[in-house]
């Protein structure tokens, strides 16, 4: 007998004949869930975790405020394991999210208390969007899988979404066989500037280049246009212990600078990559005055 997804488990706890797949609902949120299921007065929205973590920012902006017409939204995170039990706080009586993860072989579900708000919108028709060539410029070590799997999830959701959003690796390897040193920073420092997004992946190894591609980044660049992603382990933290600090300093003595978000391997890259892509997206149609389907 095959192994059912926590996915599978979802939509055999929680839907119904009425409740249909609503994809294009995603682009709503702040932060797009990855399964929607709606009818005529309920929306269903959840996160899939494959780990019994995630970080608050990431509650945080799916916990804010969405309006679809007539229906009552309900919110909901669905982990592998328990969580702890700060987050299914954080989740639960903070951000009013129910919590989900498999326990005996069934789903158990931890909802708000008083259930879910009911919330009427008056509909909206989005004006017509064309987003533009985006480019993510990649910073990190060129032989960690990491890289590797980062350039094909951006391949995947251009090819999927028909959206013209790319990863741009600068070889050092390659480039430093013909270019001086001067040449060499030269073109990845234009490179940084034009590229309109910024990917820092730092894990167990340290890179010199590397720090310096983001300190080039923090220095010309906004900062909402800057990803770090941290492996979450000592090693990590250890080898980049000088620009983890530097970016600590930063954010007490300036306020706004680029953040990080640690990962714990890599599934949860995955999953944290792509979600960052998809908002990126999303906030590119959201300042233009429409939304992302």
């Amino acid at each position: 007998m095959s192994k059912v997804s926590l996915e599978e488990k979802l939509l055999l706890e929680f839907n119904s004949p009425n409740l249909v797949a609503a994809e294009e609902l995603s682009a709503q949120f702040k932060f797009r869930p990855d399964i929607v299921l709606r009818n005529e007065n309920t929306v269903r929205a959840f996160i899939v975790r494959k780990t019994h973590a995630i970080p608050f920012d990431f509650i945080d902006r799916f916990s804010e405020h969405v309006e679809i017409e007539n229906c009552v939204v309900e919110k909901y995170i669905a982990f592998a394991n328990k969580p702890s039990d700060v987050i299914i706080t954080k989740c639960v009586t903070e951000k009013r999210i129910a919590v989900c993860y498999p326990y005996q072989g069934r789903i158990n579900s931890i909802l708000p208390d008083g259930g879910f708000a009911v919330q009427i919108a008056v509909a909206a028709v989005p004006p017509i969007y064309e987003m533009p060539h985006t480019v993510i410029f990649f910073s990190s070590i060129e032989e960690i899988p990491e890289r590797t799997l980062g350039e094909k999830i951006i391949q995947r959701i251009n090819a999927k979404y028909k959206k013209a959003i790319f990863a741009n690796r600068v070889e050092r390897d390659k480039l430093q066989k013909t270019m001086t040193k001067s040449e060499l920073w030269k073109e990845i420092t234009n490179s940084i500037n034009g590229d309109e997004y910024f990917l820092g992946i730092l894990a167990e190894e340290h890179s010199t280049p590397v720090e310096s591609e983001i300190q080039i980044a923090m220095n010309i660049k906004d900062y909402e246009k800057i990803i770090l992603l941290v492996k979450n382990n000592e090693q990590t933290r250890n080898a980049w212990k000088d620009l983890l600090l530097d970016i600590h300093i930063r954010i007490e003595t300036r306020g706004k600078t680029p953040w990080y978000t640690k990962y714990d391997d890599l599934d949860d890259f995955e999953d944290t990559l792509r979600k960052e892509a998809m908002e990126l997206i999303s906030k590119k149609y959201k300042a233009n005055g429409s939304t992302f389907l």
